[in-house]
This record gives structure tokens, C-alpha cells and sequence, in this order.
């Protein structure tokens, strides 16, 4: 039977609203070193959540900045406080919650609506123990980034920078299945009441309804 012939992913990111506390002409933080600029992390506007899929593909993005940053600490075995801290609260809040809207609504639907020329049953399997083993490696990563709150700069270990490497892999290659695979078909296969209750599970869990 042929294999169902997905759509690319869209040409464009979604807006974002930037959490950027420096004029909008400059778009990065410089490390203490002075050798490279910190990306943003942008904040979703809470508006795209009526359009659940497009926002999961702009929070993949926003993922994508933070394994880029992640990667820069682990090859100077340090990072800056702020950008530490800034880190650490994506991975304990937004990373999350991005996790659940996948795991309590996305991948349910998908598996509900999914035909089996599709062949999903296997990925959505994979992509549920790549959140539990990337779970347990963040949760080590962010205790190093908190660690000694009062310095100014985050020391790593070998060991520390070791794993957020492996973390970044790992990372990496799950967004490139989910984008690639995942979210194309769930485009194809949810249907607009799926796509509206998925929507409203989001937006309880940020609390923007009750």
C-alpha cells in the first residue's frame, strides 16, 4: 500500500513575542567572554494556541535555540548566571509543559485517528521513551545550571558537560521525528474538533482558561 505523502513544514515560524529585555535593535546578549552572542528565547503569543499543532512547531523551534545555548555551555564548561537562569526555567516550566501537551493530547489523538498504512504505533512508542530518558537527563542538567545561585558565572563538570551533549543529540534528533513525521501527519489526520480539543487542554494547562 502506498505510503501517505505528508505536507513540509510551513516556509514560516509563527510570531513570537520576544522576552528580549534589551531594545528590539538588539536581538542577543554577549557572554562574559565577549566571544558570542546569546539567542533569544521567545515567548509564544498565547493567541496561536487555537492553532495547537503550529504552536507545538513554533515551541520545537524555540527548543532548538535552547539545545544551541546548552551546547555552547558544554564547550566552555560554564555559562553566565543569567543565562543559566534562563535555562534552568525553560527546561523546569516550559519544556514541561510542552511534554504534556504532547503526551496528555497530542499523541493520543494521533494514535486515535492515525491509519495503519501510517505505521505510527512503533514512532509514538519511541517518542514516549525519548521524553522519559530526556526527562532524566534535564533534571541532572538543571541542578547543575542552579547550582551556587549567588556566583556570577555556572561552573560545569566534564561529567556535566558530557551529559547536556548527549542531551542535545538526543533533543535534536526527537524535534527533527516530530516536525518531519509527527506533526505533518497529525495535520493531515486530526480533525478540527480534535485540533479544538487539544487547543483547550493547552490553554488550561497554561492557565489562559479555566
Amino acid at each position: 500500500m502506498q505510503k501517505l505523502a505528508v505536507p513540509a513544514e510551513p516556509a514560516e515560524l509563527p510570531a513570537m513575542i520576544s522576552r528580549n529585555p534589551l531594545p528590539s535593535d538588539q536581538m542577543t546578549l554577549q557572554s562574559d567572554k565577549g566571544k558570542w552572542l546569546m539567542p533569544f528565547i521567545e515567548q509564544i503569543a498565547d493567541t496561536l494556541l487555537d492553532e495547537p499543532l503550529e504552536y507545538m512547531f513554533a515551541d520545537h523551534f524555540r527548543q532548538r535555540v535552547v539545545l544551541t545555548m546548552l551546547q555552547h555551555f558544554a564547550e566552555e564548561a560554564s555559562a553566565r548566571r543569567a543565562d543559566a537562569d534562563s535555562i534552568a526555567t525553560f527546561l523546569t516550566h516550559d519544556l514541561v509543559l510542552h511534554y504534556a501537551d504532547e503526551e496528555e493530547d497530542l499523541f493520543p489523538f494521533v494514535r486515535l485517528r492515525a491509519l495503519p498504512e501510517d505505521e505510527l504505533g512503533a514512532l509514538l512508542t519511541h517518542l514516549g521513551e525519548d521524553h522519559h530518558r530526556n526527562k532524566a537527563m534535564v533534571e541532572v542538567i538543571t541542578s547543575a545550571l542552579m547550582q551556587h545561585p549567588a556566583e556570577k558565572a555556572v561552573h560545569l563538570s566534564a561529567n556535566i558537560c558530557s551529559l547536556i551533549q548527549a542531551y542535545v543529540v538526543s533533543e535534536n534528533q526527537h524535534l527533527t521525528v516530530e516536525n518531519g513525521v509527527l506533526l505533518a501527519i497529525a495535520r493531515i489526520r486530526l480533525t478540527p474538533k480534535d485540533r479544538k480539543t487539544i487547543s483547550q487542554g493547552m490553554k488550561i494547562r497554561r492557565g489562559v482558561i479555566h
